[in-house]
């Protein structure tokens, strides 16, 4: 997909689903882990 370098056309796009521009906004809260510590 690449890295979109504008937020604008992403929230304005139909293409994805209102509950999927969330659950992708989500990911840049998500706390991320390393395998050493599961």
């Amino acid at each position: 997909m690449g890295i979109p370098t504008d937020i604008k056309p992403f929230v304005t796009t139909k293409l994805i689903s209102p509950l999927g521009k969330l659950r992708a906004g989500l990911d840049l809260l998500k706390k991320t882990y390393s395998n050493a510590e599961r």
